[in-house]
């Protein structure tokens, strides 16, 4: 196994630097196979140093910096997966990041992406730069050890410190949870529901709404 993984990297680190980005050699008929370099189009295994210019990717992509307009499989990256659409399960180092994401994510340090489907894990959080930069929409399961945050969240958010949105479809669990718009349960510390009367929009250990009336930040 291990003869076979240095032959790999030989291989493709031969690509990567005889030939540049814009290369790649292939094992197999067209655009499938067993690719090494950078190829825009593949289906199967591909393993490549730094994604550039890649359209589609269907199968598995091992990668330093993984990048695709459209990817669907698994992709494991060292630094970074910054696929555009993503379906499918992804692994990377640091960060996740994108325009939407459906299935499995997990970032060492965070994902950020404008819309996620499924299952999302962030060392540091599944959230936007700053709370004016957020995601705009978690649906599924999402948790960070600082923050989980997004325009809308449904589902089910989990992180020790904070998690916060305009609109909280579900529940959410954290030392501090801020909703504007709460239809569902907060548990923490403290919580703070936008939207309930006055008296009740900052309980301590449980907040919930379940009104079916319009979102608003009004309610006396």
């Amino acid at each position: 196994m291990m003869k076979i993984s240095i032959v790999a990297l030989l291989i493709l680190t031969t690509v990567n630097f005889s030939y540049g980005q814009s290369r790649h050699l292939n094992l197999g008929v067209k655009n499938s196979g067993i690719c090494f370099g950078n190829s825009s189009c593949h289906n199967g295994l591909r393993l490549n140093i730094w994604d550039e210019n890649v359209k589609e990717i269907n199968g598995m992509n091992l990668s330093v910096r993984s990048y695709s307009k459209i990817f669907n499989g698994i992709s494991i990256a060292v630094l970074a997966d910054a696929s555009d659409i993503s379906n499918g399960i992804s692994f990377a180092g640091l960060g996740i990041g994108g325009t939407k994401r459906n299935g499995i994510g997990i970032g060492g340090i965070s994902v950020d992406c404008d819309t996620l489907n499924g299952l999302f894990f962030g060392g540091l959080g599944v959230a936007g730069r700053t709370p004016k930069m957020p995601i705009k929409v978690i649906n599924g399961a999402a948790a960070g050890l600082l923050a989980v945050g997004a325009e809308k969240i449904s589902g089910v958010m989990i992180s020790p410190i904070w998690v916060y949105s305009n609109k909280q479809y579900g529940v959410s669990i954290a030392g501090f949870n801020k909703t504007e718009n709460l239809h569902g349960v907060q548990f923490g510390l403290l919580n703070y529901a936008g939207n309930n009367r006055k008296l009740f929009r900052w309980l301590p250990l449980i907040n919930f709404n379940f009104s079916k009336q319009s979102d608003n930040n009004l309610n006396k």
